[in-house]
């Protein structure tokens, strides 16, 4: 125990030596920590201060730049508006240079048909002159011409003197040539009236009464007084169109039965018209 006092006490001062030592070490750390800092915060103040300046500079060249970049699109809108002023313009030149050339194509087509009808008249007057000479040349033979009408007037005067005295009882001779002419003209109707009978070629217009495809026979409103006679034949037309043929199988005297002549040619056309035209054949 006696011993171990005074080791312990050496321990304890080297301890305290040691402590010093380290205590001094860290104050004269920390001081020069604190000029480092204390240099650190002085550079950071400059630095901030330049900052500042540099802030203001930027923002005094951001402005110029965005009045500059302002004035720009100003002048480039200024710039588009008159480029669309010009285009319009250029397009409006263009229709009118269109307008122009076609202008000028009709004016020469105008003036082609002109010359054309220049030339057309030069012919005509060309020929005029021509008929004029001739004209000229027969103008003696013409005055002749009249002169001898002039001559022959006064026979001509002598020949209706004569022919007015002729026709002194002309009235009596017309009248009696008319009232023959009328008694002719009522036999003639009588006869179309009266004969009983059809001559070859003679057209017929009526409506048939019937029509039966399947047995292909027709009703005829006609019969012995118009002169139809059985195995007489017709031909069916319209609008000058031949639809088919009939023939006659039984007549009487305000009708008569017909048949249709197969394989000649469209009897199914005939329900097509109500009225037809029969030609004797």
């Amino acid at each position: 125990m006696k011993y171990l006092t005074p080791i312990l006490l050496g321990v304890s001062s080297l301890l305290g030596v040691a402590s010093l030592i380290v205590t001094s070490f860290t104050v004269s750390s920390f001081e020069e920590n604190k000029a480092s800092i204390s240099q650190n915060l002085t550079k950071i103040e400059k630095l901030k201060e330049e900052m500042k300046e540099a802030r203001a500079l930027d923002h005094s060249k951001l402005a110029r730049e965005r009045r500059r970049n302002q004035e720009l699109e100003d002048e480039l809108k200024g710039k588009k508006q008159e480029f669309q002023l010009i285009s319009e313009g250029l397009e409006g030149t263009r229709e009118e240079l269109k307008d122009l050339a076609v202008s000028i194509e009709d004016a020469e087509n105008s003036l082609k048909k002109i010359q054309e009808t220049i030339v057309l008249a030069r012919e005509e007057l060309e020929s005029s002159k021509t008929s004029v000479f001739e004209l000229e040349s027969e103008l003696p033979q013409i005055r002749s011409k009249i002169s001898e009408a002039m001559n022959n007037s006064a026979d001509l005067d002598r020949q209706k003197q004569d022919h007015e005295s002729r026709m002194v009882g002309y009235p009596e001779v017309t009248d009696l040539l008319r009232d023959h002419y009328r008694r002719i003209l009522k036999a003639m109707r009588k006869y179309e009236l009266e004969r009983p009978w059809l001559e070859k070629g003679e057209s017929l217009s009526l409506k048939f009464e019937s029509i039966d495809f399947e047995s292909g026979l027709v009703t005829l409103p006609i019969g012995t007084e118009k002169g139809v006679k059985t195995k007489m034949a017709f031909a069916v037309q319209k609008n000058g169109k031949e639809l088919c043929k009939i023939r006659i199988t039984r007549a009487k005297r305000y009708f008569s039965l017909a048949e249709i002549i197969p394989m000649v040619g469209f009897p199914l056309h005939l329900q097509d018209f109500e009225k037809f035209d029969l030609v004797v054949l």
